[in-house]
């Protein structure tokens, strides 16, 4: 879980982490490119309405599966990649 107040998430900022789950604050406005790039045991985070998503975010990871509002950029970013899941909450 990322810290209340984090309004960006630089470009590659967490590329290869091995966390499993991630969660985004209600405050994050934007993830950069590629900032989750090689995460292979990345497999479920949580995005809040509101929050832009750069091209590539998740550029190596295996299946993503990401929550949040229907309708927010997150569900629109999964239309375009094939390696991530929108689920609604």
């Amino acid at each position: 879980t990322l810290l209340a107040g984090v309004a960006l998430i630089e470009e590659y900022v967490f590329q290869g982490i091995s966390a499993h789950i991630v969660y985004i604050p209600d405050s994050c406005r934007e993830i950069g490119v590629y900032a989750f790039k090689g995460c292979a045991n990345l497999s479920r985070i949580h995005i809040p309405a509101g929050c832009a998503i750069g091209e590539f975010v998740f550029d190596g990871c295996e299946k993503v599966y990401i929550f949040g509002t229907a309708g927010c950029g997150a569900e629109q970013y999964c239309q375009y990649h094939d390696n991530c899941e929108f689920v609604a909450e």
